[in-house]
């Protein structure tokens, strides 16, 4: 069974108490909820939990997925001009796009770098579960569309529960579902309410985004697709060091670091070189044992 489903249906069935809630005005969302084209969430997170079922079972190949995906992507920026990243907070210093084509190039490169950065970290049980409740944490830690983030949370811990059982997996359609929900948030929320700057959200997925610029590189060294899989990820690498049950724990320990360490000393540059400098030390000591 496939993991996937129970975020899925979790999504869905908070659409129909949403659709109840707007009907008979019984006022049980946050109001800001209203200023989320739901209608296009769900329809287009939808397109990605299939993609990601009908991937599961018959494979399809990396470039015809990269194009589906920019596909939906435009598509949603299409449905919520929220999700056009015209500027970006980095370094607390507002950089502006002057071009609208280098807009859409820069939201449709950030939603793919997220999802691609995502979909490379699902390689061991547990691993996306934990690193996925890291992440609604944070987002909750906004307090903002509080209601959606709890029943995720719950979803989320119902797939743990039964991925530590090896009950169930989250194949593609739920690394390809989670990812697109959580890159439109980052974006939303930073576009609509500037709850996030862009150093932040890079902190957040450092992990998972340094590695994938890593095995792209290598891999385009090596003259192979930079989309194809492998057993180089760095979960793979400290798997070969430390005990499986382990990995996944080291593994959101390497994650939320960054993150935490910001939150204390507020110097996002200073603590993204220095994570650079300590994953690159990880890295070659894990690699020459």
């Amino acid at each position: 069974m496939l993991g996937g489903s129970i975020v899925f249906l979790n999504l869905v069935i908070f659409y129909l108490f949403l659709i109840i809630d707007n009907n008979q005005k019984l006022d049980i969302f946050d109001e800001n909820f209203y200023e989320l084209n739901f209608n296009s969430l769900l329809v287009i997170s939808s397109c990605f939990f299939l993609i990601g079922l009908y991937d599961d079972k018959f494979k399809i190949k990396p470039t015809k997925k990269i194009f589906i995906f920019v596909f939906l992507i435009i598509l949603s920026i299409f449905f919520d001009k929220n999700l056009i990243l015209e500027k970006i907070n980095l370094f607390d210093k507002i950089i502006v796009f002057e071009s609208f084509i280098l807009s859409i190039f820069f939201t449709i490169f950030c939603f793919l770098a997220f999802i691609n950065a995502f979909n490379f970290f699902d390689g061991i049980n547990l691993q996306v579960g934990l690193y996925s409740i890291f992440i609604v944490l944070i987002f909750l830690s906004k307090s903002l569309f509080l209601s959606y983030w709890i029943t995720f949370l719950i979803a989320i811990f119902t797939y743990i529960i039964l991925n530590f059982k090896n009950k169930i997996f989250l194949g593609d359609s739920g690394t390809l579902l989670i990812s697109f929900i959580f890159s439109y948030f980052f974006i939303f929320y930073h576009n609509k309410f500037n709850l996030f700057s862009a150093d932040e959200i890079f902190l957040i997925m450092f992990l998972p985004g340094i590695d994938m610029i890593r095995l792209f590189i290598q891999r385009l060294k090596s003259k192979k697709n930079p989309l194809l899989g492998d057993r180089e990820h760095i979960h793979h690498l400290i798997s070969k060091k430390f005990k499986t049950s382990f990995v996944p724990i080291i593994s959101i320990m390497l994650c939320s670091l960054p993150y935490l360490f910001n939150l204390i000393f507020n110097s996002s540059l200073i603590i993204i070189l220095i994570s650079i400098f300590l994953y690159t030390l990880i890295f070659l000591r894990l690699k020459n044992n």
